[in-house]
């Protein structure tokens, strides 16, 4: 930036004008990207507390019906603790979850014109430019529209390029998704061993498992919404 004028001190208080101004759009983008992302968080926490306290209730109730309330003892070695590779199962179920989520914002018409919330951990590179580079044509709209009528070609064709973006997300989302079911199944069938084992536990142990392996899952999403919000 800058400004050519005989007035030296002039020059000087309009550029530094110029420069605030700009520095508080750019803190003002970061604040709407952060306020939509944290709304997005807000949303999903609600749902996966709903779930959680619900899974917690069927627990309870499981323990209270069957009475089973020790299963690391009953089970002996079956129920001292989940092996590395259903930790990991764990974990590509819960990122499935974040690319689901992800997939539903974006498929959702209303959310066309909004910002998309932060990759909640999704680490993928291609995608992570597609919404910066999305987010960043949101701004310009968003700036455009101030000035400029809806129905203004350029407008249009920032729409247009929105839409192409928001299509080849998605096609990265599917394919994200597609490779944490691929690991899913990979490490389920290394799991057989286990699994073996566990067909010899007695049944009410055996649905005992799966309940807690369900309420593990929701925990550590909720956990991880939490440090996100």
């Amino acid at each position: 930036i800058s400004y050519e004028t005989q007035n030296i001190q002039l020059g000087v208080d309009i550029v530094d004008a110029f420069m605030h101004e700009y520095q508080m759009a750019t803190l003002e983008d970061k604040r709407q990207t952060a306020a939509q992302t944290l709304e997005f968080i807000v949303k999903q926490l609600d749902t996966v507390k709903r779930n959680l306290g619900k899974s917690e209730s069927d627990l309870q109730f499981f323990r209270e019906k069957n009475q089973v309330y020790d299963p690391e003892k009953q089970a002996e070695l079956n129920f001292q603790g989940m092996s590395d590779t259903k930790k990991e199962l764990i974990g590509e179920q819960f990122q499935l979850k974040i690319v689901d989520y992800l997939i539903g914002y974006l498929s959702d018409a209303k959310n066309n014109y909004d910002r998309v919330p932060s990759l909640l951990g999704i680490q993928e590179p291609a995608l992570v430019q597609q919404v910066i580079e999305y987010n960043r044509v949101q701004v310009e709209r968003e700036a455009m529209l101030k000035t400029t009528p809806r129905g203004n070609p350029m407008v249009i064709g920032l729409e247009t390029t929105l839409e192409k973006i928001r299509l080849g997300m998605l096609e990265n989302l599917r394919n994200v998704r597609q490779t944490h079911v691929l690991a899913i199944t990979q490490l389920n069938s290394k799991n057989t061993e286990v699994d073996r084992a566990i067909n010899s536990i007695p049944s009410k142990e055996k649905q005992l498992k799966e309940v807690t392996r369900q309420q593990a899952i929701l925990q550590e999403l909720f956990a991880f919404l939490l440090q996100k919000q």
